[in-house]
């Protein structure tokens, strides 16, 4: 990471046109960031380091950010993966959310998580991995930065395998068939009606 001196920032401590430069000046390669940015991602790390059974996924780390490629049914696959024990993936997240752990569940809701552990323990198995539940590693960007490790329920974890599989089924399919549009296409689709059932006046 480079970090931008704290007199090209703007008053909020974000890169702004003073620092274009400094940008221009940095390697390629380089993740220019903004000290207020640096301060998060220090405060974070500390709050992993300070939780046990993230430190323990850490240490036990054999692989990090690895591919995996896979077949299932013959269709080709792939997935990234933060890090590896001999018994277990693990992933992190970010959180906006002061307390990962009571929280956290929404995140799996809105973002689908539950498929990606799925997919990754697929793909894991394939290449030698025992059945197991991925443990996410749940940093807060938000004060004071608490970090939660948290894993799915079994029963969660199984339906999510299913639904993956349904979902490379209707890939090949949709590939077969060249067929990209809304499943309700070509049907006449009647609203519910207890979505009318307020506020009609009449």
């Amino acid at each position: 990471m480079a970090v931008c001196p704290l007199h090209l920032t703007t008053a909020t401590g974000q890169l702004g046109k003073a620092a274009d430069s400094w940008l221009a000046d940095q390697a390629p390669d380089a993740i220019p960031i903004s000290p207020t940015t640096e301060k998060v991602l220090r405060d974070q790390t500390k709050q992993i380091l300070e939780n046990p059974a993230a430190v323990d996924c850490l240490m036990a780390a054999t692989h990090t950010e690895f591919n995996i490629a896979f077949e299932v049914d013959g269709l080709p696959c792939k997935c990234r993966v933060d890090g590896a024990t001999p018994d277990f993936f693990y992933d992190f997240k970010t959180t906006r959310d002061a307390d990962p752990d009571e929280t956290f569940h929404r995140a799996c809701l809105d973002f689908k998580y539950e498929l990606q552990a799925a997919f990754y323990l697929i793909g894991g198995m394939q290449a030698g991995w025992p059945r197991h539940r991925m443990q996410f590693i749940a940093t807060s960007t938000t004060y004071p930065y608490h970090c939660a490790v948290m894993a799915l329920p079994e029963s969660v974890l199984q339906e999510a395998e299913a639904r993956v599989y349904a979902l490379l089924r209707e890939l090949e399919h949709r590939r077969a068939l060249d067929w990209w549009t809304p499943h309700y296409y070509g049907k006449v689709i009647e609203m519910n009606a207890k979505y009318f059932q307020k506020g009609r006046g009449w």
